[in-house]
């Protein structure tokens, strides 16, 4: 989250749009942990280890987290 998230269209502090702000990218990061961990979990399952970067791409927004 970037310093402009934290203003509004008047550029005073919004402290309520930023607490938004964090509380949505806490529940996309959970998401990704959680997939990444299933991911890691499935390629043991069959004999492997995941041995680089996983990117993910979110298909509702097209943000990648890597």
């Amino acid at each position: 989250m970037g310093d402009d998230d934290r203003y509004n269209t008047e550029h005073y502090r919004d402290s309520t749009a930023s607490a938004a702000l964090r509380h949505i990218e806490a529940d996309d990061l959970e998401r990704v942990k959680f997939a990444i961990c299933a991911m890691k979990g499935a390629a043991k399952i069959f004999g492997f280890s995941v041995g680089e970067r996983i990117v993910l791409i979110d298909l509702k927004s097209g943000r990648a987290y890597r």
